[in-house]
């Protein structure tokens, strides 16, 4: 199990430059918006650097995710609908390898979205954020059945 959770790691892989490219016009956008009023005030370049590097970030992570949740797929390739936790865990090796791949897709932004926002620290708040996202991502799936619901 532990080879096909690295492969389809692996995989993943060939969408960094899309993330890459999301985050080079995203930092390049930020410095054409705000040249002018963070070089005029010496005191928020630091803030800039900080606004520029969590941005990256965000634009790198969000379009390796929908690669890999959405644009990966054929469209009409997916179109079942299981609505209880986990029943899709399967018997087999590759069943349980997409579940927990699925898990560890949402732990950098469990992680980086607490650090990014202050909004987020309370576990009641990141939790429903994250549910928000995960449900989001699945009913777009559902609905232009590029993945399981």
């Amino acid at each position: 199990m532990i080879e096909l959770i690295l492969h389809d790691i692996y995989d993943t892989f060939s969408y960094v430059k899309y993330g890459i490219a999301a985050a080079v016009c995203v930092a390049l956008a930020l410095t054409v918006l705000y040249r002018r009023r963070i070089w005029d005030d010496g005191g928020k370049q630091k803030e800039f650097v900080s606004l520029v590097c969590k941005s990256m970030f965000l634009a790198f992570y969000g379009t390796v995710l929908l690669q890999v949740t959405l644009l990966s797929r054929e469209p009409g390739s997916r179109i079942a609908a299981e609505l209880i936790p986990f029943s899709t865990w399967g018997t087999t090796a590759q069943s349980r390898a997409y579940e927990i791949k699925n898990m560890i897709i949402f732990l950098p932004v469990g992680v980086f979205l607490p650090l990014v926002y202050r909004r987020l620290r309370r576990l009641r708040t990141v939790t429903l954020a994250l549910t928000g996202l995960s449900v989001g991502i699945e009913l777009v799936q559902f609905v232009t059945q590029r993945g399981y619901l």
